[in-house]
């Protein structure tokens, strides 16, 4: 345990620059109200999917559409979403990896 020390204070040290850095993009994404957040968390779930199976549009920053999203995109995507996941739920017993990464997906949204 004591060797994981140095590896734990480097990761606080990143940590650290990361936020000091960006400070001001957590700040204006406060501004945004709650459901816009949780929306576009949703519509970037399906299209980094989509971008598993087509990359295209790819780009190193995605910005926030803001309070822009339609309420069809992200009702969309929470469709796509639920049905991915009622098949692998449904599929879990004959392919049991299938539920490990449905799981790492969504156990983001649990801190």
């Amino acid at each position: 345990m004591i060797e994981k020390i140095p590896f734990l204070l480097l990761s606080a040290a990143a940590c650290m620059a990361t936020i000091l850095a960006q400070e001001s993009v957590i700040h204006s994404a406060q501004s945004l109200r709650f459901w816009s957040r949780i929306g576009n968390a949703l519509v970037a779930y399906a299209v980094y999917v989509g971008q598993m199976f087509y990359p295209v549009d790819l780009a190193v920053f995605y910005p926030h559409p803001g309070n822009q999203l339609p309420v069809w995109t992200v009702g969309l995507c929470v469709g796509v979403l639920g049905l991915i996941t009622a098949v692998v739920v449904w599929r879990q017993r004959k392919r049991p990896y299938l539920l490990v990464g449905c799981c790492g997906i969504w156990a983001c949204w649990y801190p």
